[in-house]
């Protein structure tokens, strides 16, 4: 009698490629296009007496992703063999999977050879079973720690709103502004700060390295250093260079990029130090010119006493649009299904995006961005996201 298998993947080119494998190997096959779905063919399944001999799922879904599904399979009390796929196999994935009882994992992309000899090593070991004793204990246990766990979260939610407030920019600023914010986990690294004074507008657009709550405090040391070089009056560059030096002094290991942007709403003059960040992009008011990234490289902060910080001076025309955003917008990627190739989004997925949408007004053509790089992505990311898109009065 043939092995029924049952493969979860929300990605339809690699679930059809794998189902029509290892259907030519002879295996049973149901396939699912997410985690909900497949928990209802599981459930059916040790209903009808016909469990499945293996769950292939991948980790990151929408509407129930594959963490969530093991841990269902685990609750339900379903014995049955486990292999993890993702094509994000960080550590913190891994260890996730190990904790639902997942019995082993495999990275994408990965060729038919690969993926054929972990299903046949995967059968080839035991269920996983457990006596009624030691069960109804880890249920118990598990209770606990859920428990736990919402508590936690009800912190972090409440540390996250803070962390938040904290980081928007002010509520009185002279030009059209849209911005969207998206951590990885917590409260992430991205910055966009504005300080206001009189004709002159500073906006300072930053990333900091890492996802964690260390990333997040050297996010609110920055935000500070940035208000102080405000405060005295200075100009670009030397609000960059206090940045740096104020970094250095802390002697943190995080990298951070930073790009200041000064617009003076009388002449329209914008003017641009840069610090190892992404560029800025220039969206004309004039629908005959196209969108042009404005290309600054230079090295990142808190490394050298005296970085080389790159500049750019120009006059705008009423209406024009800017649009700024962190490293983790350009990194988004997806695998096609057909090939296992990753392809990222990166700054030409940015500019033939707002080509596609740049005669909507500014909050819809943010938006439209935002929905379309993640649509890209399949929802999936990878770091902090940040874009803000301003206009010139």
């Amino acid at each position: 009698m043939s092995k029924r298998i049952l493969l979860v993947d929300d990605d339809n080119g690699i679930l059809r490629a794998m189902s029509l494998l290892l259907r030519s190997e002879g295996f049973t096959v149901v396939a699912c296009v997410d985690g909900l779905k497949a928990m209802g063919a599981l459930d059916e399944a040790a209903c009808d007496g016909a469990p499945f001999d293996l769950l292939v799922t991948d980790v990151h879904m929408p509407a129930m992703d594959g963490l969530a599904l093991l841990e269902h399979l685990r609750d339900a009390g379903q014995q049955i063999r486990t292999l993890g796929i993702s094509g994000q196999g960080d550590k913190d994935t891994v260890l996730g999977l190990m904790r639902q009882g997942c019995q082993d994992f495999l990275d994408k992309p990965f060729n038919d050879i690969q993926f054929l000899e972990m299903v046949r090593t995967v059968l080839q070991r035991e269920a996983p079973g457990r006596s009624h004793a030691a069960e109804t204990q880890l249920l118990a246990e598990i209770g606990r720690y859920r428990r736990d766990m919402v508590t936690m979260q009800e912190r972090i939610h409440s540390a996250q709103g803070e962390f938040l407030n904290l980081m928007a920019p002010e509520h009185s600023l002279p030009i059209p502004l849209k911005l969207n914010i998206r951590p990885l986990q917590e409260m992430g690294g991205d910055l966009f700060l504005t300080n206001v004074r009189g004709n002159l507008c500073d906006i300072l657009v930053g990333d900091v390295a890492g996802h964690d709550q260390g990333a997040s405090y050297m996010a609110l040391l920055v935000k500070t250093f940035f208000e102080e070089a405000c405060r005295n009056c200075a100009a670009g560059h030397e609000i960059l260079q206090f940045l740096n030096q104020s970094l250095v002094r802390q002697k943190s290991l995080r990298m951070v990029t930073a790009m200041h942007i000064r617009l003076d709403l009388l002449t329209r003059r914008v003017e641009i130090h840069n610090a190892g960040h992404v560029p800025m992009i220039r969206i004309p008011s004039d629908p005959r010119r196209m969108p042009e990234a404005i290309h600054c490289p230079s090295v990142v902060l808190g490394i050298f006493d005296s970085p080389d910080l790159a500049h750019d001076s120009f006059v705008t025309e009423p209406g024009d649009r800017f649009a700024v955003c962190s490293d983790g917008l350009y990194g988004l990627n997806r695998i096609h299904g057909s090939t296992g190739e990753s392809e990222e989004y990166g700054l030409m997925g940015l500019l033939s995006t707002i080509v596609r949408h740049r005669d909507l007004p500014l909050d819809q053509l943010a938006d439209s961005i935002w929905r379309d790089a993640l649509v890209f992505s399949r929802h999936k990311t990878q770091d902090d996201l940040l874009l803000g898109l301003f206009e010139m009065p």
